[in-house]
């Protein structure tokens, strides 16, 4: 997002958009079970930091 901003206010003559490449491979809007699962993955990558886990995955 920072990098098309910077791009934006560098070349106002082209049309600079950002996309979530995820999404587009799949061929579509996520669905239920996605956001569930980046919510739990969130939170666990929340807690792995809080338990001053680094580096893992």
């Amino acid at each position: 997002m920072k990098i098309a901003e910077k791009v934006r206010r560098e070349h106002p003559e082209l049309d600079v958009r950002v996309s979530i490449l995820g999404h587009i491979q799949r061929g579509g809007s996520p669905s239920a079970n996605d956001r569930i699962n980046a919510t739990r993955m969130g939170v666990a990558a929340v807690e792995a930091l809080l338990d001053d886990q680094k580096s893992i995955m």
